[in-house]
């Protein structure tokens, strides 16, 4: 769709309930040429190795989006739209409060016409205290 091949930014706070289980907020961009907007969710995510140097993580969420500019020949139906997502990646430890996070999330938002299905890779750096 119109969405792929956008590059996003984000920015998140977490909160680990667990040693295996946190609860995250997150806000973040998305841009190309032609369409820019914003996002913002919920995820929850499950760390079941939390021990290991690099360990699994599962990820569920769900969020809304928004589109402020769009191509003016066809407008999208994304404005304001809803999502969930879920994905799956890994964590690395540095050490004891920095993790380098990689992984894969696949979305699903929902249109008036129909649902559009977005696929991210993404990376990150994690600092907690």
């Amino acid at each position: 769709g119109e969405l792929s091949g956008a590059k996003t930014f984000s920015v998140s706070t977490a909160q680990r309930c667990a040693s295996w289980f946190s609860t995250e907020l997150e806000v973040g961009k998305f841009y190309e040429s032609e369409i820019r907007g914003r996002y913002y969710g919920a995820n929850l995510s499950f760390e079941p190795y939390s021990e290991w140097i690099i360990s699994p993580v599962l990820t569920v969420g769900s969020g809304q989006m928004k589109v402020n500019v769009q191509p003016k020949q066809v407008p999208l139906a994304l404005d304001g739209s809803t999502y969930t997502q879920y994905g799956i990646g890994g964590s690395y430890y540095l050490g004891r409060n920095f993790v380098i996070e990689a992984g894969y999330r696949k979305y699903t938002i929902s249109t008036d016409q129909d649902d559009e299905r977005l696929n991210r890779w993404h990376i990150g750096f994690n600092a907690f205290f």
